[in-house]
């Protein structure tokens, strides 16, 4: 990593839209956004998709996994913690 640029945090996005088979206004989930804060990652989203808003920022992601009856559930043993060793 370039010790000279800040490390950027990923930011989770949302869309809010009208379903086209109901009508009902719906919010689904959005791209994730890199950026060092939460209005860098607003402004990009204003600038480049003006649709989206940024709800927080992404500290972990966690991979699911199906048991025999076909049911989801997490994959703690694969879990990515985003912020591993950031403010050591």
């Amino acid at each position: 990593m370039d010790s000279k640029k800040p490390p950027h945090f990923i930011w989770a996005t949302e869309i809010k839209a009208l379903c086209p088979h109901s009508g009902e206004l719906l919010t689904w989930g959005g791209p994730q956004i890199e950026a060092l804060t939460k209005a860098e990652a607003q402004q990009w989203c204003d600038e480049n998709m003006g649709y989206l808003k940024v709800i927080g920022r992404l500290t972990m992601t966690i991979p699911s996994k199906q048991d025999e009856d076909g049911n989801h559930y997490p994959d703690w043993d694969n879990a990515v913690d985003l912020d591993e060793g950031r403010w050591n």
